[in-house]
């Protein structure tokens, strides 16, 4: 992706804004890592495949977690509001490409409605990480649907936006992905949905029970 010459403040630009997103991306992934294996030292869960939200459940690993995730919440709307101004150049672009006027496509014109979805997941994603689903389960969960629910929904107007920004901004093998990725998380969101609905409701800290007695029956 391709980061243009920015003007987000009429007297403003900013350029190298590509540092932003890399710096989520290295964020949340060693956020993730750090915490499991601080989680896994401490007893705290088992080291097999547990949630992110079980291993940030308990301190001093459950802090640590919920400050890297308010940065990186920080620093991902700054990403959402950077494409949101990027997407809103479309007009000033297609104008200075001697395109013809044509009617804006509806994932343009949903832009704004984009920021707001954009930012309401990580909102969403704050609350999953400072509200442990040991001590608040209803924000907890509440900020789990906000995140990955409406962040979903968030990747799938991306996604359309970038097929009507082509050529201008993005080439087509990124629309292209982005559709890709759009597909995955909406079958990872109904799959965890699922999932994690009936763990709540079928366990109940009996599992190595029910294995012994499902083996040795």
């Amino acid at each position: 992706m391709r980061f243009p010459r920015l003007l987000l403040h009429p007297t403003m630009s900013f350029e190298k804004l590509h540092y932003l997103p890399i710096a989520v991306f290295i964020l949340f992934p060693t956020t993730f890592l750090c915490t499991y294996i601080a989680a896994v030292l401490q007893g705290h869960v088992e080291p097999d495949f547990p949630y992110i939200s079980d291993a940030a459940t308990y301190s001093p690993e459950s802090c640590v977690f919920g400050q890297l995730m308010n940065l990186g919440t920080f620093l991902l709307a700054g990403c959402i509001y950077i494409r949101y101004r990027e997407i809103g150049e479309y007009p000033t672009v297609e104008a200075d490409n001697y395109q013809p006027a044509l009617p804006k496509p509806l994932s343009i014109r949903l832009n704004n409605w984009s920021l707001v979805l954009g930012l309401l997941a990580c909102f969403g994603l704050s609350l999953v990480a400072n509200f442990q689903e040991t001590n608040v389960i209803i924000v907890h969960l509440t900020g789990a649907f906000l995140c990955f629910g409406v962040g979903t929904v968030y990747f799938w107007l991306q996604a359309f936006a970038s097929y009507h920004l082509h050529p201008f901004v993005d080439g087509l093998w990124v629309a292209h992905l982005r559709m890709v990725l759009s597909v995955i998380s909406t079958i990872f969101f109904i799959v965890l949905s699922v999932t994690g609905v009936a763990s709540h409701i079928l366990y109940h800290g009996k599992l190595t029970h029910v294995i012994v007695l499902f083996l040795y029956k």
